[in-house]
Order: C-alpha cells, then structure tokens, then sequence
C-alpha cells in the first residue's frame, strides 16, 4: 500500500459574469454573487435595481437630458482606468467631441466630465467596509481626471460629493450641489417635483 496523498480541495471557478468590476488586478464581485454561486439566487435576480433605485436613476437622468447640450452623452458607462484597473459608472458624462472611435466596443479610456454613482453593487469583501470600497473607487477616478464624482445612497438618504484637491462632502439630499457648469442638482426637490416624494 502507497503513501496516502491528500488531494487539493478544488478552487471554485466564478464565472464573468459574476465579476462587477476588477481593482488593481483583483475582481469585485456583484453583491449577492454568493448566492448565485450556491443556487439559492440566479444572475438577473442580483443585477438588477430596485423600483425606488430606478426612479432615482431616472429623475438625474432626466435632468441631465434636459439641460446639457445635445454634443454631450449620458449613461452607464465603463472606464478602462489602467491595466487591472476596470470600472463601471452607473451615470457617467461625456462630451461626445472627446470621444476619439465612438464605434468602439470597448470601454472607455478617458475621464468622463461627471460621475454619479447610485448604492453599491458589490460583494465588499476584499474591503473593510462597503463604504471603503466606495472611497477608493471615488479616489481613483479623481486620480484619472474625473472633475467630479457624486455617490448617491438611497437607504441614508445621502451625497458624498468628492473633487480633486477639496475635502469631500457628506450631505442631504436637500442640499444643492453643482452637476457640472451651470447645472445644480437639489435631489429631494427634484423628486418631489416628479411627485416621487
């Protein structure tokens, strides 16, 4: 009788699809990924947003279409940062003559004029919060030229508004904030306005 060999319990391979965005080399993952991966959840049960989130979603977005002119370009984008470095925006802001191939399938490679962020769709376990997640991300789109990031929470009902070179900002969603030049943004008036509140 040979020697007892201990096999290797085998690493769980974790689809692409589960993988939201990749941070210094290193895959976030969708929030309720877990789930997927054991059964209890399907993909489209955790990609989605909930009623209010879009709602929220929709009134920014409205407001944006509406006062930004036509040369500009408003969506969820993805950002190719630096290698290892793949970020998705929930909203992001582009002039449309910065754009060098617009047929590109690809992310894109340069910084956005804005970005606003809604909640977090991440599994936050390679980080020490949820919140410290939501911090470097902000940092390492400023680092890339982002003028302006703005990260709305629904549950606190709160902005982190983050500029390069300036403190950030925790406030209300009563509290008017500058989108991009000439644009405010007074989020609870606006959706009061829509009748959502």
């Amino acid at each position: 009788m040979g020697p007892v060999v201990e096999k290797k319990p085998r690493k769980k391979v974790i689809p692409a699809s589960l993988v939201y965005e990749e941070m210094d080399g290193q895959p976030i993952y969708r929030k309720g990924y877990q789930a997927v991966l054991a059964g209890k959840e399907t993909l489209e049960g955790i990609v989605g947003r909930s009623v209010f989130q879009t709602i929220v979603t929709s009134a920014v977005v409205g407001l944006l279409m509406r006062y930004l002119p036509e040369h500009f370009v408003v969506g969820e984008a993805g950002v190719h940062l630096s290698p290892g470095n793949d970020l998705v925006n929930n909203l992001a802001v582009y002039n449309k003559k910065d754009v060098r191939d617009p047929l590109s399938t690809g992310y894109f490679d340069i910084p956005p004029k804005l970005v606003i962020e809604l909640d977090s769709k991440v599994d936050a376990e390679h980080f020490t919060t949820e919140a410290d997640y939501m911090h470097l991300k902000m940092a390492k789109l400023l680092a890339f030229g982002v003028p302006r990031v703005i990260w709305i929470t629904t549950q606190s009902r709160k902005l982190m508004i983050a500029e390069p070179g300036k403190d950030w900002i925790v406030a209300d969603w009563n509290r008017e904030v500058a989108l991009l030049e000439g644009l405010r943004l007074n989020l609870e008036e606006l959706l009061k306005a829509e009748g959502l509140l």
